[in-house]
């Protein structure tokens, strides 16, 4: 791998992310064009969609900080893992 090329577990990610989102994005469209509590359901589908993309996520970079150990192309695989806990963690405790 050269200096400026992107690692290709990021390119995983990104692919990753875009259907993920995709779906997340059907859900909330469905939820804004539903009636009643059927609108409710989709909101929450998609923020289950969202919950599992984030387990997903981190497992992936776990998978990758194990495969490849603590060297600098992992680097992106720890900052990934430390938001998303961080977030996790903010939802759950912080009060808002």
């Amino acid at each position: 791998m050269t200096k400026n090329q992107i690692p290709k577990y990021l390119i995983t990610l990104l692919y990753l992310t875009l259907g993920f989102g995709a779906v997340v994005a059907g859900f909330f469209i469905a939820g804004e064009h539903a009636r009643g509590w059927d609108g409710l359901s989709y909101i929450i589908y998609g923020m289950g969609v969202a919950a599992l993309w984030a387990l997903v996520s981190v497992v992936y970079m776990i998978r990758v900080l194990i495969r490849d150990g603590w060297q600098r192309s992992s680097f992106p695989a720890v900052v990934i893992i430390l938001v998303i806990a961080g977030a996790s963690a903010f939802l759950t405790f912080g009060e808002y």
